[in-house]
């Protein structure tokens, strides 16, 4: 995932993390997924199950499960 953009009056009411959570469903065992976290998006992504890595240009990374 490169970036998605919530509009500030729709943070903090689970949009993001719907939209986050879609598109890892959707992303099924095929392989790694990774992010580039946003500058105090971190927290966000690891409650999600992403771990920091930083290697190859991105920020933190998970490996999907099929759901």
């Amino acid at each position: 995932m490169r970036r998605f953009y919530v509009g500030k009056s729709f943070r903090r009411k689970g949009v993001g993390r719907a939209i986050a959570e879609n598109l890892l469903a959707h992303a099924g065992t095929s392989g790694l997924v990774t992010v580039n976290a946003a500058a105090r998006s971190e927290l966000f992504w690891e409650s999600l199950g992403f771990v920091s890595d930083l290697r190859d240009g991105h920020t933190h990374a998970i490996l999907p499960t099929e759901g």
